[in-house]
């Protein structure tokens, strides 16, 4: 019964979520367009509780609760596009930080929608020099859109570890270091050295039990 009601609840969000009327690009704190990102950012983080819950249940109700996401995902991205369209990327002077910082977890969640990831980068780009947008999540989100289509990181943000607990990034550019710096980032290997200490830490028995008592750091 409580996952019916559930069903319901989300599934009417999405049928009836609301469509942004086409307007001129303004400076002004648009507090509609605000309410409407809050509002697909609260359906989006319950699509991700509810996939949480329901994964105890058995596969036919995960199944379900996942279709629904995928559902819910869809409707986002296309919600998305025309925001992108109508208004550019809706930075913090648009929405406020908060809403901006919300419409970012959404364009993280587009990853079925790459050509969509594509365009809000390219927004994203218009604005960057004029401080509306944050930097880290410009350079998340072309990384994460490099992963995505196989192509190299310019950042190298996204990493792995390898079986020594020592981290890598993901198919580097060849001009990652320029373009970390760039960005006021620092060095690729003084930040995969903290992510090689962040995983030490995280791992201790397990990496002790392959004989390594040491973060193995880059030289």
């Amino acid at each position: 019964m409580r996952f019916s009601i559930l069903l319901t609840l989300c599934i009417s969000f999405l049928l009836f979520g609301c469509k942004p009327e086409k307007t001129e690009k303004t400076t002004e704190l648009n507090l509609e367009l605000s309410k409407q990102i809050d509002k697909m950012a609260n359906l989006d983080k319950q699509m991700q509780l509810n996939v949480l819950q329901f994964a105890r249940f058995g596969y036919e109700e995960l199944e379900k609760v996942e279709n629904l996401r995928a559902q819910v995902y869809e409707k986002h991205a296309n919600s998305i596009k025309e925001i992108l369209d109508t208004y550019g990327y809706p930075g913090n002077k648009l929405v406020g930080k908060q809403s901006a910082d919300r419409f970012f977890t959404l364009m993280q969640h587009t990853q079925d929608f790459p050509e969509i990831m594509k365009l809000g980068i390219e927004k994203m780009e218009e604005d960057l020099k004029g401080n509306q947008i944050e930097k880290y999540q410009y350079i998340s989100l072309k990384d994460q859109y490099a992963v995505l289509t196989d192509i190299p990181q310019p950042f190298g943000t996204i990493v792995r570890f390898d079986e020594k607990g020592k981290s890598y990034a993901l198919n580097p550019a060849e001009d990652i270091e320029s373009n970390r710096s760039e960005m006021g980032m620092d060095s690729l290997n003084r930040y995969l050295d903290r992510k090689t200490i962040e995983y030490f830490n995280l791992n201790l028995t397990e990496l002790a039990n392959k004989g390594i008592e040491q973060p193995i750091l880059n030289k």
